[in-house]
């Protein structure tokens, strides 16, 4: 959100920039919508592989559509700007997948019968950690005019959450309630009659 926000503040209007950001929410949700049937079918129809090759291909023709609607004669840093930036968000976002998947899976290998609660608690600590950081790195920037101490920060918590891992985690799965045979974790729903 905050690089559509910044896309939207340099590239728009004033008087188009709501227009603009209304526009980019709605197909974040859109494209969910439609890439998730859309993936099974393509899954379904011709191998999981192909999913990743289909997306690339329209990434591709975004791409080139997105370059002829842009600016005939950016100047060289914007160029290279762009170029730095793609790369380091395909990073980030490979990064993201990767950290992503592991999580979830060890959620579910975890505690299968409370899985929700502890992806729920995992995406609570990251949001509040989310609405926190903002607030803290600009405080640090502020205080000392430096924004290398932001990544020396990160850096250090990322290397205490390491620590914590490999210290305390261990591979077998936890139970909090021992489980009723015949129960589910919910009450079956009643089903009226049909009149």
């Amino acid at each position: 959100m905050p690089s559509i926000s910044s896309l939207v503040a340099r590239a728009f209007p004033l008087a188009e920039r709501t227009r603009a950001t209304v526009v980019n929410i709605a197909g974040i949700h859109v494209g969910t919508l439609v890439a998730m049937p859309l993936s099974a079918w393509i899954a379904a129809a011709w191998g999981w592989r192909l999913t990743f090759w289909a997306y690339a291909a329209i990434g591709l023709v975004w791409l080139v559509a997105r370059s002829a609607w842009a600016r005939r004669t950016p100047p060289p840093e914007a160029v290279a700007g762009a170029v730095s930036a793609v790369a380091c968000m395909s990073g980030a976002l490979a990064c993201f997948a990767f950290g992503s998947s592991t999580v979830l899976v060890n959620s579910l290998d975890l505690s299968p019968r409370h899985a929700g609660v502890l992806v729920g608690l995992q995406g609570t600590a990251g949001n509040l950690a989310g609405m926190v950081s903002p607030f803290l790195g600009g405080a640090i920037v502020a205080r000392t005019g430096r924004w290398d101490l932001n990544l020396y920060l990160i850096a250090a918590l990322l290397a205490a959450g390491i620590v914590v891992w490999l210290r305390w985690s261990r591979g077998e799965p936890v139970t909090l309630a021992p489980a009723r045979p015949s129960a589910a974790p919910w009450p079956a729903p009643r089903v009226r009659p049909a009149p």
